[in-house]
């Protein structure tokens, strides 16, 4: 298979799953605006960071956060809903890697990066 349709493969599997993400997002919420969700609605997932999650962190760990997509499962991906990891700690492992989970300082700023961990709380249960 030829580099161009590999990237076009790879371009439509993250398209998929940020649909997936959206789809999950607002099919909980009774009102289908993109207004934010506060850290006070309980279930329901956060839009903070969502793009960037689905872009960056979801074929690992999943449109659930689960971890268990195929890569999830080889490279051992934590479950993010069972994730007790502090804010702190959640921003640094995201900024330079941890274990088989690449850094992600050259591809998000600061702020994305704050994005993806507000998002993830969304996942805790």
């Amino acid at each position: 298979m030829d580099n161009l349709k590999l990237s076009r493969i790879k371009l439509l599997g993250a398209a998929a799953t940020l649909l997936l993400v959206l789809v999950v997002v607002f099919a909980g919420t009774p009102n289908t605006s993109m207004a934010k969700l506060t850290p006070e609605t309980p279930g329901k997932l956060r839009l903070d960071g969502a793009s960037d999650y689905a872009a960056q962190c979801a074929r690992c760990h999943g449109g659930d956060g689960r971890g268990q997509t195929a890569k999830g499962r080889k490279t051992n991906a934590g479950d993010l809903t069972k994730s007790t990891v502090s804010d702190t700690k959640g921003i640094r492992m995201i900024t330079n890697g941890s274990g088989q989970m690449p850094a992600f300082k050259d591809s998000m700023n600061a702020d994305q990066i704050r994005g993806v961990m507000s998002y993830v709380h969304g996942f805790r249960r």
